[in-house]
């Protein structure tokens, strides 16, 4: 339970940088806006978050392959009726600025094609139907890890230690294989951190094991990803072991960060600019 408060702790913080990162876009040029440079990594804590927050329900609910559907379904009922209805608060918002006075755009009008592949998150291969909002992006990137958890989760949970070490291995890899930042590939090592806590968490491995696996995946991170990615990842990595502390306040703005992230951009841009006018 403290761990699942921990994280609660870690999720409210790092969507609170993530806001400041999009809301200082609009401060003058300056200090303050320059302390926003790098809050865009918020992001990847998030996927360190998700890599160990995954596999770790899936080890307390016994999971076993045949159950991948109703995982998948589960998944789905929990995040995407937050997800669609910002996507209609998203239309709303687009078709109430037209109607603004100050409104100096193009006439309103709504692609359902477009609108529809977001329901599958269907957008990153469409690059003439872009997303709605800028943070939908990320979105596809954790159904993505998902749809590859749910197969992958019995071979990282196998009682065979070269079996699991292979598995993350293959995984953390696939970033030299799909370099896009698009597709999920490319943040493996931040999910494969959070992997690794899952794994020394359930007993799968020890301390020395932990340590030598985040240094290789570090190092693949360097090669293949983002250098930035390794600071952002190991601090994650120590805060998911080792943080156990929380307070009712910030476990309340913890469990309202996913709402947070979602419509921070569609509603906060537009307050800041109704308010610079």
């Amino acid at each position: 339970m403290s761990n699942q408060l921990s994280l609660q702790l870690f999720k409210a913080v790092a969507s609170l940088v993530v806001c400041w990162y999009h809301f200082a876009y609009f401060l003058p040029d300056g200090w303050l806006k320059a302390s926003s440079q790098y809050c865009w990594l918020g992001v990847e804590a998030f996927f360190v978050v998700s890599g160990f927050v995954i596999p770790w329900s899936l080890h307390r609910g016994g999971y076993l392959l045949q159950h991948y559907g109703r995982f998948i379904l589960k998944r789905i009922a929990r995040l995407d009726p937050p997800y669609v209805l910002s996507i209609a608060l998203v239309l709303a918002l687009g078709y109430l600025s037209t109607l603004s006075h100050l409104y100096r755009g193009k006439p309103f009008l709504i692609d359902w094609a477009q609108v529809a592949l977001h329901l599958g998150y269907l957008n990153v291969f469409f690059p003439d139907k872009p997303w709605l909002n800028t943070v939908y992006p990320t979105l596809a990137v954790e159904f993505e890890y998902y749809l590859l958890m749910g197969l992958l989760y019995p071979w990282l949970a196998h009682k065979s230690a070269p079996m699991r070490r292979s598995t993350l291995a293959l995984f953390v890899l696939s970033c030299f294989v799909l370099a896009s930042d698009k597709h999920l590939p490319h943040y493996a090592p931040l999910f494969a951190l959070g992997i690794i806590a899952y794994q020394m968490k359930a007993g799968l491995m020890g301390r020395r094991e932990g340590a030598v696996s985040t240094v290789l995946v570090s190092l693949v991170a360097l090669a293949g990803s983002n250098p930035l990615y390794v600071p952002v990842g190991l601090a994650s990595l120590a805060i998911i072991l080792l943080v156990s502390k929380t307070n009712p306040v910030t476990a309340f703005f913890g469990s309202i960060s996913y709402s947070v992230y979602l419509l921070h951009v569609p509603l906060g841009a537009r307050v800041i600019n109704l308010g610079s006018h």
